[in-house]
Order: C-alpha cells, then structure tokens, then sequence
C-alpha cells in the first residue's frame, strides 16, 4: 500500500500507483481511506455540493434554511416561515422546492400540517466535503474544531 495512492475525482475513490499521481491531484503521501471523515467523503460528491451550494447562493433560500436550522430538529411549516420571513406563500414554496431538490431540506406531513426541516446530516456532509482537504491534508486545528462541533439536532437523533 505504501507505493499506492488514494485519492477522490469527482467523487470517485481513485488508486493509482504513486509513480503515476499527476499534478494537480492530492498529494501522493495522503492516503484517505486513513482519515477518520473518509466515509463523509463518499456521502457527498462534486456533483451533489455544486448542487447544494448552487441552491444556497440564493438570499431568499439561504435565509430559509439558516431559519430551518435555527429551529432543529422540529422544523417549521410554510405558514410560519412566510411570516417569520416575509416571503409570499407562492414564492416560498418555490424556494422550499429548490431546497428539497438539492437534499438540503426535508419534508414530513403531521395531519393537516407540512413540517420543513434541515437535512443536518447532509449539512455536515457539505461542509466536510469542503474542509476535508484543507492544509495539504496535514492536520489543521481550525478544520478540526469546525469538524467536531456537530449539531446538537443530529446527536439527539
């Protein structure tokens, strides 16, 4: 394994011998299957965090799941958040729809009421995904520190 190199591209796990590592690519004595967020790596790919973010990068969204996370696990309806938010129900449900399709936010219907949460799980997959190869893979004090400040939400479920 010494002579082997692991490494993500676009979200495939890579191994190739280490005479071959091109550059650009990680650096050849980083071996990920050693990190201990290794299986974040696999939950998220390029393709699904371009997703993800590109459904951020909207003001409107971002305010609404910066809402939904300030209110985990519980969630909120559409009718709460229009009002806590001053967004119009139509555009709203738009919004909630762009959310749902990036992963970012679920949906679960209790009687007549829709609850929105945040995806917690999936949020810290993106942010592990952008973290995880920070500093040339050498251990990093502020990657660590955001890294082990899970939600409360996620460790109550």
């Amino acid at each position: 394994m010494a002579n082997r190199v692991i490494f993500m591209d676009s979200g495939e796990i890579v191994e190739v011998a280490a005479k071959d590592a091109v550059f650009g690519s990680p650096r050849p004595d980083r071996d990920l299957t050693a990190d201990r967020h290794f299986h974040k790596l696999r939950n998220m790919n390029e393709k699904a965090a371009v997703k993800a973010l590109a459904a951020l990068a909207q003001e409107a969204r971002l305010q609404i799941f910066r809402a939904l996370v300030g209110v985990a696990p519980e969630g909120m309806t559409p009718s709460a958040l229009s009002a806590l938010l001053d967004i119009p129900a139509s555009t709203l449900s738009f919004h909630l729809k762009e959310l749902i399709h990036a992963d970012l936010i679920t949906v679960a219907r209790d009687g007549r009421n829709l609850y929105y949460r945040p995806a917690v799980d999936r949020m810290d997959d993106l942010l592990s995904y952008l973290t995880d190869h920070c500093c040339h893979g050498k251990p990093c004090g502020a990657a660590r520190a955001r890294r082990q400040s899970i939600c409360q939400a996620r460790k109550n479920t």
